[in-house]
């Protein structure tokens, strides 16, 4: 199933989607047809300046959407909460689905792959930047905040994130107040979500080093960090993923961790341990079994690892997760 749509605010995936479902939209809301897929998606118009969309459904075909943005002079942001409804995130196998935000600014054209029967769930924020700057405020003395809302050129970022966005994005699907006062709160919740990522994204270090990207080296960065992630046992090469990429190491590295915010390796490790507390967390693995299958022959090393990570030794976690 492919969905290609042209981006001329930043929205147009709705109307798109709805059209090669072969179904309608009703009160903003799209029901997947039960011979395609089971779920929904419903978008938002929460003011002028922000729209907001809630995609919570699994399909039975593959699905690729593409789209093509035809006003590259429209200046808003992107926030893109993936994994991110906690009752999808506990989902045996998904160790490369951990709840993830992408923040992409500028006019990027994209493409993305979903496999079919995966729960999508995910919830896309698109602001105004204008709108943005008189939400924050005086920006001029924060280098990285004047260059993300002042700067027209295409940036990406990604971050891991915290447990209390989940909360956040939750409470966003199960808005539970009058229905009269619902925009006033998802508009509230949306900006909330929004506020904790800029606060993830300004704890980063080297916050001056913003470079322009562009559509093609972007997917080679994802296609690079997806193979990464397909089997978190063996520990990333970085000259061979610099070959699959074609590009130098140097160059390969940068933009990496301008997106994603942290060394190829560091972002592995960091992914791998949080890959080991969702399998903790199931409940049906060992500490044992889940070192050894993320790739750990020294248990003490994954200990060391999860407790400097996690904050406490995977065998207490467990412990305190199974209560």
């Amino acid at each position: 199933m492919v969905i290609e749509f042209e981006s001329k605010d930043g929205t147009g995936l709705l109307s798109s989607f709805a059209e090669v479902l072969g179904t309608n939209i009703v009160d903003g809301q799209i029901v997947i047809p039960s011979h395609l897929g089971n779920g929904y998606v419903k978008g938002y118009n929460l003011n002028t300046s922000i729209k907001m969309m809630v995609r919570d459904y699994e399909l039975k075909e593959d699905l690729f959407i593409r789209r093509k943005v035809t006003d590259k002079s429209i200046r808003n942001v992107a926030f893109s909460f993936h994994h991110i409804l906690t009752k999808n995130t506990q989902r045996e196998g998904a160790l490369n689905q951990l709840p993830s935000v992408q923040i992409a600014t500028g006019g990027m054209d994209y493409e993305m792959f979903f496999p079919s029967s995966v729960k999508i769930s995910a919830i896309v924020i698109s602001i105004d930047l204008a709108y943005l700057q008189t939400l924050i405020g005086d920006i001029t003395e924060n280098t990285f905040l004047s260059q993300l809302l002042e700067k027209s050129q295409p940036s990406i970022f990604e971050e891991l994130i915290s447990p209390r966005l989940q909360e956040v994005a939750q409470e966003i699907v199960e808005a539970a107040v009058p229905k009269i006062l619902e925009p006033f709160f998802l508009k509230l919740k949306a900006e909330e979500l929004v506020c904790l990522t800029l606060s993830e994204l300004l704890k980063r270090e080297n916050k001056s080093a913003f470079h322009s990207l562009n559509t093609q080296d972007v997917q080679k960065i994802y296609e690079i960090r997806n193979q990464m992630l397909a089997d978190l046992s063996k520990p990333p090469l970085v000259a061979d993923l610099a070959k699959k990429a074609t590009m130098s190491e140097s160059k390969l590295k940068r933009i990496f961790k301008q997106i994603f915010g942290d060394s190829i390796y560091s972002y592995y490790q960091k992914f791998r341990i949080q890959s080991a507390a969702n399998l903790l967390q199931q409940g049906n693995m060992s500490v044992s079994e889940v070192g050894y299958r993320l790739g750990f022959t020294n248990l003490s090393h994954f200990s060391q690892v999860f407790e400097e990570q996690i904050g406490v030794k995977p065998k207490r976690f467990s412990q305190n997760s199974i209560k």
